[in-house]
């Protein structure tokens, strides 16, 4: 897929001349996402800092887990999160307009 198809599928339309992303950089490895604050205007703060993103990751508190699936992020508002914990599992559905 090209460096357009995926920003697409992540941000819908997007002006290519404000956001300014490296060539063929996969998602995983941008490391400072400052394009978040141009994808939806709610995580506008996310442009205003370094190392920001609209999910609040502690990394002391992250453990790997070489069976979890990609993330999938949405542009969409998310309205709120329902967190399940069964058999040491924790299971987040997302509910969003």
């Amino acid at each position: 897929m090209s460096e357009d198809g995926w920003l697409s599928n992540l941000a819908g339309s997007y002006n290519k001349k404000r956001l300014r992303l490296p060539p063929s950089a996969p998602l995983m490895s941008l490391g400072r996402p400052s394009f978040w604050g141009l994808i939806n205007p709610q995580w506008s703060l996310c442009s205003k800092g370094r190392r920001q993103s609209p999910i609040n990751i502690e990394p002391d508190k992250l453990l790997f887990d070489r069976h979890l699936r990609p993330v999938v992020v949405d542009k969409h508002k998310t309205h709120y999160v329902n967190i399940r914990e069964k058999n040491n599992k924790i299971k987040p559905t997302w509910f969003v307009t």
